[in-house]
Parts: C-alpha cells; structure tokens; sequence
C-alpha cells in the first residue's frame, strides 16, 4: 500500500536537502525511503 504524503511534508524535506542535509540523513529522520526524497527533489528540480 502506498503512502501519500501531503505537500508540506515534501516541502519541509527538500529544503532539508536544499540546505545541505544529506538525503540518508534526511530519510532517516523523517522515517521514509530514500527514493522517495531523491524522486521529489528530481520533480522540484525540473519544474525549475
């Protein structure tokens, strides 16, 4: 079963990594794959 997450939830972990944070470390943190981060910071980067 996939988990939705809202969009603050996206929001708060890219600027996580944005800043610096690594994705291991970010993931680990927020209790998700590290997928899940390296594909939403892919989707930000190309709506730029």
């Amino acid at each position: 079963m996939l988990k939705k997450y809202d969009e603050e939830f996206k929001r708060n972990a890219l600027e996580k990594v944005f800043d610096g944070q690594l994705v291991r470390s970010v993931a680990e943190e927020l209790g998700v794959n590290e997928s899940l981060i390296h594909t939403a910071a892919g989707n930000a980067r190309q709506k730029l």
